[in-house]
């Protein structure tokens, strides 16, 4: 993911679509402004480009990462590497 061991993960482990809002996340993050941390988006889709846009005019496009698709191989790894989930969908469908 590219951090150092004092680095904190945060990260959004979802298909990057409008109900799961990204947008929202990555707002946040850039406000917080949380010294050592690090925005990891593991996920495809639609607003992708849009999220990459808004963190270089947010100007934390340094501190956030985008790593595509993940299949189900490599997620263990990528929740491991993380110190908090964070997923502020506005509905899961699946969830219960």
């Amino acid at each position: 993911m590219g951090s150092g061991p004092d680095t904190s993960v945060i990260l959004f482990c979802a298909k990057l679509q409008p109900w799961k809002r990204p947008h929202d996340l990555l707002r946040a993050f850039a406000q917080a402004k949380i010294p050592n941390s690090l925005l990891v988006f593991a996920g495809e889709g639609p607003l992708r480009e849009s999220l990459q846009s808004e963190a270089a005019r947010l100007g934390c496009c340094d501190h956030v990462r985008f790593l595509g698709f993940m299949n189900q191989t490599q997620l263990p790894a990528c929740y491991s590497a993380a110190d908090l989930l964070v997923l502020p969908s506005e509905y899961e469908p699946f969830g219960s």
